[in-house]
């Protein structure tokens, strides 16, 4: 539980219990977004990597350049697998 969850329980009536559970539910998107948040940045940043690669490179990890702009066109919230 947040501690502003715990800061509306201790308040007396239905209102705050409402704004515990709201609150405590808040808390739990913001630790789930964080984490979305980072594995885009993360494909964000290893596409644009990859895009960055000269032909040389990009044949030694055995990756054409349609692939790799292909790869690096895709959102950062889509999987490499998709």
């Amino acid at each position: 539980m947040t501690q502003l969850a715990k800061a509306f329980k201790g308040r007396a009536g239905l209102n705050g219990q409402l704004l515990a559970v709201i609150s405590a539910r808040i808390g739990r998107l913001l630790i789930l977004t964080r984490g979305a948040s980072a594995v885009c940045i993360f494909n964000y940043r290893s596409r644009l990597q990859l895009k960055m690669l000269d032909d040389e490179a990009l044949k030694d990890i055995g990756i054409s350049r349609a692939d790799a702009l292909a790869e690096a066109g895709k959102p950062c919230w889509k999987s490499s697998r998709s």
